[in-house]
């Protein structure tokens, strides 16, 4: 990508693993990891992967507002199918307000 490219050579005496932390672009990309690593017997080995910065946040977004919204509903709904509490609702004030036998509202 243009305008982004960081190299890091670093030479390590023990086999192991080792971690090299690199900062992320602040925009919108897409690039390809490479990793070279060769033994001290000039024995080369290759691997690349890619990633992607800032593309995809808005799959979570969506899930994060959409989630809550729908488990409220599941909760009115399954609330109102529960007929002890459609009743008490009916004759409590409150919202409703308080309602006569033949469904009007009391003033």
């Amino acid at each position: 990508a243009p305008g982004f490219l960081r190299v890091v050579n670093a030479t390590y005496d023990k086999p192991g693993r080792y971690a090299v932390v690199l900062d992320a672009p602040n925009t919108r990309s897409r690039g390809r990891v490479s990793i070279r690593v060769a033994d001290r017997h000039k024995l080369f080995c290759e691997d690349a992967y890619a990633v992607s910065f800032h593309v995809r946040f808005y799959r979570a977004l969506k899930w994060l507002l959409a989630l809550p919204f729908a488990a409220a509903t599941a909760a009115v709904i399954t609330l109102a199918q529960n007929e002890d509490v459609g009743d008490r609702f009916a004759t409590n004030a409150g919202l409703l307000g308080a309602r006569s036998k033949r469904g009007l509202r009391e003033d």
